[in-house]
Order: structure tokens, then C-alpha cells, then sequence
């Protein structure tokens, strides 16, 4: 699970914080370098890192599509958000 948007201000970074909804409905915090990232869309310049989770933005503004994976127990989990790139 991730939480809805994302912002991150022109040129700036941010770490996405990606949680596991256990089986009980708590939320557990995952090491972001066990997951991995996908974004789509991004503006001009904006990436992140596919193993850090790290999303550096460009100088353009605009939104994104940011998809992470998790694999556990052989299996892979997968969630979505939005990432915005905002005026500082």
C-alpha cells in the first residue's frame, strides 16, 4: 500500500514509503531497497530509482504513474500511485 499522491517539488527528491497491509489489517513499513519501481508518465527529467525508490524530479511539472513491486514467499504484490512534480 502507498498512500495516494506523492509530491515532490520541482528539482527536489523525495523517497517513496511503501507499507504491507499484513493479514490482520495493520500496516507494516517495507525496506524500500526490497521493493522495486516502475514510473510511467513522468515529466520531463523525473525518474526513480528502480531499486531505491528514490524519485528525483526534473524542472518540468506535471504527474505520474508510480508502480511498486514486492516480492515475498515467491510471490509478488504489486501497488499504484500518483506522483506529482509541483512548483517549489
Amino acid at each position: 500500500a502507498i498512500g495516494g499522491v506523492i509530491s515532490v517539488p520541482k528539482s527536489g527528491t523525495a523517497q517513496v514509503r511503501p507499507q504491507a497491509v499484513l493479514a490482520n489489517g495493520q500496516l507494516e513499513a517495507l525496506d524500500p531497497s526490497k521493493c522495486t519501481y516502475v514510473m510511467t508518465g513522468a515529466p520531463s527529467g523525473t525518474t526513480v530509482g528502480q531499486n531505491t525508490g528514490v524519485i528525483t524530479a526534473g524542472t518540468a511539472d506535471g504527474d505520474a504513474d508510480l508502480m511498486v513491486s514486492f516480492v515475498y514467499g515467491g510471490e509478488t504484490f504489486t501497488a499504484q500511485c500518483a506522483v506529482s512534480v509541483t512548483e517549489s
